[in-house]
């Protein structure tokens, strides 16, 4: 099912069908927002705050598979494990880091 966003004088209306059994539209579920309101921001998650949520988990995700990649890099040293498992773990740990970089620039970037 695919949403719908209308707008009609400052009133935002999101419309999803619902099929009936026969393939038509049966009804149609309607959300509205107040008049004269602007935005559907509200005050609880801003950007920074959320930007700032994924900073924090992106960085534990980091900090673990740094962890993994030492604890990798010490098990290759010594032979347990293949050369693909700690190519693998240094893809991951790296992929992290740039997100992590990523949501650090990003939460910098937003105004309070």
């Amino acid at each position: 099912m695919s949403a719908t966003i209308i707008q009609t004088n400052l009133i935002f209306i999101a419309v999803s069908p619902a099929a009936s059994s026969n393939g038509r539209y049966s009804h149609l579920h309607c959300q509205t927002l107040a008049a004269g309101t602007v935005t559907a921001d509200t005050s609880i998650m801003r950007l920074k705050s959320a930007a700032v949520i994924a900073l924090i988990g992106t960085l534990l995700l980091t900090i673990l598979l740094g962890a993994d990649l030492i604890r990798i890099g010490l098990a290759f040293a010594r032979d347990v494990i293949p050369a693909m498992a700690l190519l693998r773990s240094l893809i991951y740990f790296v992929a992290a880091m740039a997100i992590t970089v990523f949501f650090y620039v990003f939460s910098r970037s937003q105004s309070r």
